[in-house]
């Protein structure tokens, strides 16, 4: 499980908010510019990888919450010729991305959440799966867009408690 934080404008997290560290206790990093601020947490399911948080390649910057299921036929067949420094569905997105484009997501199998940030254009794009298993919250928020992959770590939400079910309706942020 890992978590991810996205914020697109002017407001910034003066820390990793605890509830996106809860998802990911393991790695943790932050990038920004003026534009953004990209946080990512990860919890360590599988081997002992230790892939910088965001990955930044190029002038591309990847948030990832999922699993590729089928990235090492990916890396086989379209990115033969790439330089791997980690065997991770992290860097078969941000190459596949990088050399060819937008289309590169309709090759995926698995479920994920994908945030995708050219520090060069300031473009932001954003990818889930096609059954949209990773939940990810979009808020409104001070003249940002803010994403998150858990709805604890957004500012100032408001909900609509209902005392024996949990947090019920929010009321200010939506589920893509």
């Amino acid at each position: 499980m890992c978590g991810i934080l996205a914020v697109v404008g002017k407001y910034r997290y003066k820390e990793i908010p605890q509830a996106l560290i809860e998802r990911g206790r393991d790695a943790q990093g932050i990038y920004e510019d003026e534009h953004v601020q990209l946080i990512q947490t990860r919890l360590q399911i599988t081997g002992k990888q230790e892939i910088p948080l965001p990955l930044e390649v190029g002038n591309w910057v990847l948030l990832f919450n999922g699993q590729i299921f089928n990235y090492k036929e990916l890396n086989k067949n379209f990115l033969y010729n790439v330089d791997f420094k980690y065997d991770s569905d992290f860097e078969t997105i941000i190459h596949g991305f990088w050399r060819y484009g937008m289309d590169f997501v309709k090759m995926f199998e698995g479920q994920y959440a994908i945030f995708l940030y050219n520090k060069q254009t300031q473009e932001h794009y954003f990818f889930r799966d096609e059954l949209a298993i990773r939940t990810v919250y979009k808020l409104e928020y001070e003249d940002s867009i803010i994403y998150s992959s858990n709805l604890r770590s957004l500012p100032e939400i408001k909900f609509n408690k209902f005392p024996t079910r949990g947090y019920g309706n929010v009321t200010n942020a939506i589920e893509l």
